[in-house]
Parts: structure tokens; C-alpha cells; sequence
């Protein structure tokens, strides 16, 4: 399962206060292996063992690099390292290969289990001290399905594309640059996007041709992935209709707009293949042709509904592409009422 927009590490999300760092500190201290009467390399051999211990100053050191010092959670590079030997015993066999997945290396598993706990603390950073709105304004009410009657994709691009924006986030890193994605405007101040397309950055900008919008995150909800941009003045041009995902029906023509690869106003179609829920998150499938910078980009059915926002997609051969159902948004509580 692989994200439309590729993220780095998460390296812009600084502690928010006492209970973020507290929670980086309890992080760096878990022994995930057995303990000290299990050295991290028993029973290997010297040789793959000075490889192991390569690899792992590599990591830290490259870690250290890419996250500013707020967000390196270890008081140096021996301490993360001794956080990787903790989880070799739980993780790695003696022969140095993954527990959990044999065909993989020790160390992609090792790996894999820090980038994971670090993007918990982010997420748990984000939560804490979000890039949110100064007054965040609920969504407008949520628009109703149109006619029942299929019109041409001329029409359907026409009748959306106003409402399609590319989201710029810029990293607040020197040396890193931005990263993108899509979003739908659902109000004159609203818009829809995932929230991988927006956590890792130090300021949001709206952008379509020559517009320029300044955006904040006026709700959130990380787990779903669901994330209500804000801007500041009534720029916007909202879709005009919206239809529920119980009304859907597998088989129907679709089209997606976004930007994917950074290329505005990309029209797509295929197929709805199939209607789907992950965490109680109601989820539809198509095969619509998308590429990383479409996260956030709207999924249309004929009628010219939005019935979807582009989220992520399975495998690297597409065909297999996910779009959260838009209705969900609405029920996400404002930052205000979160915090």
C-alpha cells in the first residue's frame, strides 16, 4: 500500500511541549529485545555483525542529518544506535534475517520499525501543535447529488475544474524542498485533502495557475487521513454537487482531476471497481489513472458528483486506486473543539 504523494521523513513536525517530548523520551528508552542477557548479536558471526553495526551508524547518522534538532529524538548518534541493537533479538534471527518476513533483510526490518515509532511521535507532534487555522470556520453545508443524467467528461471538467488546487507545502528545511499534492474546494474558504499531504511542512499554499492562496488546517483527522484546509479570504469556487457513497454503485464511469506528477488539471477515467471501508473510513476503488501529487484530488462519477478524494493506491502497476468518500469529511471536529 503505497501513498500517492511520497513523503520523507518526518522531519518538519517539531515537539509540541511537554507531553510530545516526554512521549520521544519514554520512545528512546523502550528495550523492545529481551533485555542485556541477550546480546544484540549472539551467535552471529564477526563479520555480520561489524555489517549490521555499519548500517546502523549509517541510519542514525543520516537521521540525525534529516530531521532538525528538535525532531532527532536521541541525545546522539550511540543512542540511536542502541536503540536499533535493542530490537535486534525481537526482530532478526541469527542468521540476520527478519523474523516476521524471512525473505526480507534484518535490517529493513530494524529499519522499518524506527521509521514507524518516529512517524508516531510526528503524528503525536502534529496533534499537539498543528498548523491550524487562527479562527477555524466549519465547513459550508454539504452540497446535494445532481440530476440523475450522465453528461459528457467535457462538461464534468468544465463544471469542476475551478474547484481543483494544487497543494504546495514547503518544508521549512534548508536544502529540502516542496512537496505537493490536491485538493478540492467545497466552500468559498474550504477545501478537502489527505492529511499526508500536509503534516510535513512549515507553511500551506493553495495554487492554481498564477493563484496563490495562503491555507491552514482548520480540522484534522490524522488516523483517517482526512485533513480541512482554510484560507483567508473568499477566493474559492466550490463544487456544485455531492453524492453519498451508499448511493454509488460498482461499475459506473469515473473520472479524476488533480495534479499528479505537478501537472494541473489532470483529467483521468476508469471504473468504479469497487465500494470498500478501512477503520470505518468508507473508501472507493477504481481504476482510474493517478500518480503521486494526485493525493487530495477529486474522484467524479458522470453525473459530475464528486463521490471521492484521491488517498492512496496498491501496487506499482495502478488499477488498484483509493478514494475516501467525501461525505466523511463534515463529521471531522474543528481544532478548536479538538484541542
Amino acid at each position: 500500500m503505497a501513498l500517492f504523494l511520497v513523503l520523507a521523513l518526518p522531519a518538519a513536525a517539531q515537539p509540541g511541549g511537554p507531553a510530545v517530548r516526554e512521549a520521544a523520551a519514554a520512545w528512546v528508552r523502550a528495550q523492545p529485545g529481551p533485555g542485556p542477557q541477550a546480546p544484540p548479536y549472539a551467535g552471529w558471526s564477526q563479520e555480520r555483525a561489524e555489517a549490521m553495526r555499519g548500517l546502523n551508524r549509517r541510519f542514525c547518522g543520516n537521521l540525525r542529518l534529516s530531521l532538525p534538532g528538535p525532531a532527532f529524538p536521541f541525545a546522539d548518534d550511540a543512542s540511536c544506535v542502541a536503540r536499533q541493537e535493542a530490537l535486534l533479538p525481537r526482530l532478526c534471527d541469527e542468521a540476520g534475517a527478519s523474523r516476521a518476513r524471512p525473505q526480507s533483510a534484518c535490517f529493513a526490518a530494524v529499519n522499518r520499525d524506527m521509521r514507524e515509532g518516529l512517524n508516531r511521535l510526528a503524528a503525536l507532534a502534529e496533534a499537539a501543535a498543528p498548523r491550524h487555522a487562527t479562527h477555524p470556520l466549519p465547513l459550508p453545508p454539504r452540497p446535494g447529488p445532481a440530476p440523475p443524467r450522465d453528461i459528457p467528461a467535457t462538461e464534468i471538467f468544465a463544471a469542476n475544474q475551478a474547484s481543483t488546487w494544487r497543494v504546495i507545502v514547503e518544508a521549512g528545511i534548508p536544502g529540502r524542498g516542496p512537496v505537493q499534492g490536491s485538493a478540492v474546494a467545497v466552500g468559498p474558504r474550504h477545501v478537502l485533502t489527505n492529511c499526508h499531504v500536509v503534516r510535513a511542512g512549515a507553511a500551506i499554499r493553495l495554487v492554481r495557475g498564477r493563484d496563490s492562496l495562503p491555507a491552514s488546517v482548520s480540522a484534522m483527522d490524522l488516523e483517517g487521513d482526512r485533513c480541512v484546509l482554510q484560507t483567508e479570504a473568499d477566493r474559492l469556487t466550490p463544487i456544485r454537487h455531492l453524492r453519498p457513497h451508499g448511493d454509488l454503485r460498482v461499475g459506473e464511469r469515473i473520472y479524476a482531476i488533480g495534479a499528479p506528477l505537478g501537472l494541473e488539471l489532470t483529467l483521468t477515467e476508469g471504473i468504479l471497481s469497487a465500494l470498500r471501508s478501512r477503520g470505518g473510513i468508507a473508501l472507493v476503488q477504481s481504476s482510474a489513472t493517478v500518480a503521486p501529487g494526485s493525493s487530495g484530488g477529486g474522484l467524479y462519477d458522470a453525473r459530475g458528483n464528486l463521490i471521492g478524494i484521491t488517498t492512496f493506491g496498491v501496487g506499482r502497476q495502478g488499477g488498484l486506486e483509493f478514494a475516501i468518500a467525501p461525505e466523511g469529511f463534515w463529521t471531522i471536529p474543528l481544532l478548536v473543539a479538538a484541542r
